[in-house]
């Protein structure tokens, strides 16, 4: 273990120490086939590869394995450094500040089809996914508004005063232990869909998160406002004010207002968007994101949000 640790964590010429350069955390899946005489005895649903548990070998009669390796340079970020005697802050997920325990959930999301057209045509050696002609590629604005609305309640972003869930940090050499009762939710609620319902109390129903690309004309020019202590309603109730239909919310704190929204910069049914910025004003709003609007317009008739999803 001594020897691993001096060879997966520190450079040539250094000395040992927990006051990691980097952490980082390598695995390998897949030295072999369940020879088919056990395999017609197992369920397809309950059918695994083995994987190795004391070496790992190149020889083994098993089709070509997966590597994978995660570094993070901590030690571009030893000046933030915060706590107890200024070491590195850094830890696992699962509470482990060493490195020496991931955890992944694969989740197989290819559509067959696709998958098999990409095995076939994508030949560049270099693994460079861009070239290779059988994918519809998004641009970095849509892909960052491709997220899932949260449904646990507890704090994931940002300094973090304990990890989330019940997973405090624990070193070595002991194993590990689970833990219950620290307080932590339990339950998956409904989406936060990251939006205030003002259709009862303002009259104007959430659209989604629109595109304001920066240096390309603002999505609603007609009028802006902006302060420390923005929230919805004053936005809405500043637009509305001054007659405008559309009202949408940018950055924590810019409001902006027009009469239409191009369709290119409307929101998109199916992505959430990047509104994840909570208000100046009020941190259990969202009021937009960086080039993104959290977009309302003034109801005609029914009053009702749109279905993101």
């Amino acid at each position: 273990m001594d020897f691993a640790f001096k060879y997966c964590f520190l450079r040539a010429g250094t000395a040992l120490t927990w006051i990691l350069p980097i952490i980082k955390v390598t695995w390998l899946t897949q030295i072999g086939w369940i020879t088919a005489n056990v395999h017609q005895h197992i369920p397809k649903d309950l059918q695994r590869e083995p994987y190795p548990i004391s070496y790992y070998s190149n020889t083994a009669n098993a089709p070509a394995s997966l590597f994978y390796e995660v570094i993070f340079n901590v030690n571009d970020f030893k000046d933030k450094w915060y706590g107890e005697n200024d070491t590195q802050p850094f830890v696992l997920s699962n509470g482990d500040p060493t490195g020496y325990g991931l955890h992944g959930d694969f989740v197989n999301g290819w559509d067959v089809n696709v998958l098999q057209a990409a095995i076939t045509q994508c030949k560049d050696g270099g693994g460079s996914i861009e070239k290779c002609p059988v994918f519809q590629f998004f641009d970095d604005e849509t892909r960052r508004g491709c997220q899932v609305p949260v449904k646990v309640d507890e704090q994931v972003q940002g300094q973090l005063d304990k990890l989330p869930g019940c997973n405090s940090i624990q070193r070595g050499p002991s194993n590990a232990q689970s833990e219950s009762g620290c307080g932590a939710t339990t339950e998956i609620s409904q989406p936060q869909w990251g939006y205030k319902d003002v259709t009862s109390t303002l009259n104007y129903k959430y659209l989604g998160c629109a595109r304001d690309p920066s240096g390309q004309g603002r999505t609603l020019p007609s009028a802006k406002t902006s302060g420390d202590s923005m929230t919805v309603d004053t936005c809405i109730k500043h637009c509305d004010g001054k007659g405008f239909a559309y009202a949408g919310l940018e950055y924590a704190k810019e409001c902006w207002c027009g009469n239409s929204v191009a369709d290119d910069r409307k929101p998109k049914k199916g992505l959430w968007g990047g509104c994840n910025m909570p208000c100046s004003g009020s941190q259990s709003e969202m009021c937009g994101g960086w080039a993104a609007l959290s977009l309302y317009q003034k109801c005609n008739g029914t009053c009702q949000n749109a279905e993101l999803i």
